[in-house]
């Protein structure tokens, strides 16, 4: 049996926190030299070499902070978030539980990266407070660690790889970058393809991805990088935008490609998705089972690719897309 180091079984956020913490405490009581390196190697310029005490879930007057790592000289407080939902205000209370410390940090932590609005503004304000803001991604938490730890610690380096599996197993480690989601296209296969986009309706969710994957003529014939997503409707024959985008910037040129595509299909009054790549590639991912599929489905590319790929020549990041649509055309699925 499989020992786990880390918890799996949990009350998601709050775990999520615990655990960051534990592999954070095991990390300096293994090496405090070894923590005080992965602190300097996030921020510039500190020199720290004190005892430390975790702490979860400590309430101060105004908020209440998912952890913190402090001694009598510094204080780390951490707020973990699952959906990039980091609250401004939540933030700058947080900052209050710092006052009284010689070094000060806030530790943000999420699946991705903060939204960068927030980031300035926060980065601000501890700025103005003598706080050290560090926003870390948990992929980038493993990385940091990874890199002040020996090759030769084995007892450490099965701690952080059991911790890394825990990431991905919790889905702590975005997998979205190697992702294609396969849409039908039969009718509007030409439109997509001419003005680099795809739409269904706003109301229909979906799993992040990155890349979409045309399916027409039991194949998928084209494959594009998404680089920005947007609602709008076609009204007296304008598009009309939503106005928050979700991911991108909205020039006038894909304006233009979303009123083509609005026309071309005749969706008037119809609110919807667009995902905005930067060029469809033809390519040839032969489905080699009888009928269509049933609605959309996802692929992780790096595995369909592998599975061609002879050994010693496996990938682990994606290709520039057109390469990956030449690989595709070797692959088939069912």
């Amino acid at each position: 049996m499989e020992t786990h180091y880390f918890q799996r079984y949990y009350s998601k956020e709050n775990v999520d926190t615990a655990n960051a913490m534990l592999l954070l405490s095991r990390l300096y009581l293994n090496s405090p030299k070894s923590f005080f390196s992965f602190l300097n190697n996030l921020v510039e310029d500190i020199d720290i070499d004190v005892e430390l005490k975790v702490v979860l879930q400590e309430k101060n007057e105004s908020s209440v902070p998912d952890a913190a790592i402090m001694q009598e000289s510094f204080k780390i407080a951490v707020e973990t978030k699952l959906h990039n939902n980091f609250a401004e205000k939540q933030l700058l209370h947080h900052l209050a539980s710092l006052e009284g410390y010689n070094y000060k940090f806030l530790m943000t932590l999420d699946p991705r990266e903060m939204e960068s609005n927030l980031k300035q503004k926060i980065d601000s304000e501890c700025k103005n407070k003598n706080v050290i803001h560090i926003n870390l991604t948990f992929k980038k938490l493993i990385e940091a660690v990874k890199e002040v730890v020996d090759d030769r610690d084995i007892d450490m380096q099965n701690i952080i790889a059991d911790y890394e599996r825990y990431c991905y197993d919790s889905d702590l480690i975005p997998d979205d970058w190697k992702r294609m989601r396969v849409v039908l296209s039969g009718t509007s296969f030409e439109s997509n393809k001419a003005n680099n986009l795809y739409s269904h309706e706003s109301s229909r969710g979906y799993s992040p991805h990155t890349y979409i994957g045309l399916y027409t003529d039991k194949s998928v014939r084209a494959i594009g990088k998404i680089n920005s997503i947007f609602d709008a409707a076609l009204k007296n024959n304008k598009a009309q935008f939503a106005k928050k985008s979700i991911q991108g910037t909205l020039t006038d040129d894909i304006k233009n490609r979303i009123e083509n595509a609005l026309i071309a299909n005749n969706e008037e009054g119809k609110w919807l998705r667009f995902f905005i790549v930067d060029e469809f590639y033809d390519t040839d991912f032969k489905k080699i089972t009888p009928r269509a599929p049933m609605g959309s489905r996802m692929f992780d590319l790096v595995d369909e690719i592998n599975k061609i790929m002879p050994e010693g020549s496996k990938i682990e990041e994606l290709p520039e897309t057109s390469k990956i649509a030449e690989l595709l055309k070797n692959c088939t699925w069912g």
